[in-house]
This record gives structure tokens, sequence and C-alpha cells, in this order.
């Protein structure tokens, strides 16, 4: 006589021996299938190193780079913690969950609060100094503002310019000599009220172009820093370190 609870006893031993595997179900590698605790261990692992992060790397870091309430204030807004509101906008630390702004850049008023900041740093006498991006950014935000290259006429020529803007040179090409015209071409085309940004090849011309024209009575005058071919990197080639061309901002070349 066939006795079922034999039958069941051995189908048992098989199932759990090494020859035999009973089949795991289709989600098993889905992440709803995991342990519970593998996760839990997960997060106790990277919590600490993520509290580490925020607690003393981001202050220590914060009192070695000098900022002003502008920046401090866009370093915090950049990593707030606030609750998920969409997987894309955020990243999973075990059963934590950390999420970012979606625009996390600061707004045109917040650029022109830090570049007058920067201009007062430095004893400047024009309103403020952008970084190319920031001026970019003004550049398509603020009504009426105008970029004046004040490069020789060869460079835009040769290197590229940035399209749109007003060309006034600034020197005399070749030579070097100061074009005695620069301030009542400036005057002819700006407005005295007009945001007008001035772009050089690094930023040395454009820097005595603004105070000029603060001097003059442009009371919005900025300097891009930078300029439009940057600084030159260790092997004396410039577009590499800083710049307009170098931060991916448009231009063109004839």
């Amino acid at each position: 006589m066939f006795d079922h609870r034999v039958a069941g006893h051995i189908k048992h031993k098989l199932c759990h021996s090494n020859r035999v595997q009973p089949a795991l179900p289709a989600n098993a590698l889905s992440r709803q299938a995991w342990p519970r605790r593998d996760v839990r261990r997960t997060s106790v692992v990277l919590s600490p190193l993520v509290l580490f992060f925020f607690g003393a790397i981001l202050p220590l870091c914060s009192a070695m780079v000098p900022m002003g309430p502008v920046e401090g204030a866009y370093l915090l807004n950049a990593f707030r913690w606030s609750r998920l509101t969409s997987r894309r906008d955020a990243f999973t630390l075990g059963e934590h969950c950390i999420s970012f702004p979606k625009n996390p850049m600061p707004t045109p008023a917040e650029i022109l609060a830090l570049a007058a900041e920067r201009a007062h740093h430095t004893h400047a006498v024009y309103a403020g100094a952008l970084l190319p991006a920031e001026a970019h950014t003004v550049l398509q935000s603020v009504d009426g503002a105008v970029l004046v290259d004040v490069r020789t006429q060869a460079e835009i020529d040769w290197v590229g310019s940035v399209p749109g803007a007003l060309h006034i040179e600034w020197q005399r090409y070749p030579g070097g000599v100061l074009n005695p015209d620069f301030l009542r071409r400036l005057e002819a085309e700006v407005a005295p009220s007009q945001p007008v940004l001035f772009l050089c090849r690094s930023g040395g011309r454009s820097h005595a172009a603004a105070g000029l024209a603060a001097e003059a009575g442009f009371t919005q005058s900025f300097n891009v820093l930078q300029g439009f071919e940057g600084d030159r990197d260790p092997n004396g080639h410039r577009n590499t370190v800083g710049g307009w061309r170098a931060a991916g901002l448009p231009w063109s070349q004839s």
C-alpha cells in the first residue's frame, strides 16, 4: 500500500538537496523580492557615510572657501534635503531617499547680486563681475542687456566671436594703441541705463572698458571674467581653462 506521507517526505528531501532546486518566482530578481534585512543592512552601511559628508566634509569646504551670502545660499539650496517627488529627481541610500531641486541654478537677480559682491571685493568701480555662463544667463534673461566685445578686429576674424555681440575695439591692431573713439561709439550704441557686459580675450581689456563706462555714467556696466579664450593652460594653450568657448557657450568663426 502506497503511503502518501512517505512520498511527501521524499519530495521534501529532494527539493532541498543540492541536485534539485525549486523554481524561482518570476520576480525573484526584482527589487520588491529583496529581503528587507538586506535593504536595512545597506542603510546601516551607507547612512554614516552620508552623515559624515554633510556633517564634516561640507562644513570644512565652506570654511576653506570664503563665500558671501548669495554663494552660501546657493550651496545650501543645491544640497537641500527634501521628500521624494519623483525617482528621476532623487537617489536612494538604503531605505532613505535624497532629492535635489530640479533647477539649482541661481536666478538672474541672484547672479547680479553675486557679480556686485565680486566687484565690491576687488574694489572695482563697475556694477559687477560675471563668469561666462552667468553672463550668458543675464543676456538671455535681462531685458536690454547687451554684450560688447572689445577685442580687435583681427581676433574677431581669426579666433571667433559671440553671435549678436556689439564689437567696439578697445585697442587698435596692430600696435595696441587705445581707440580714441571707444566711448563715443559706446554712447552711440548703448543707453546709459542698459545692462552692458564687456568681453575681451581673458578679462583684462574688458575690466578697463567696464571701468571707463562706469565712470562715464553707465550704471549697469559689467566685466565678463575669463574672457572669450580664458587663461593659458600648463601647455601654454588657451580655450581649455575657463573662458566663453571652454564653457560651451554659443560662438561662431568666420
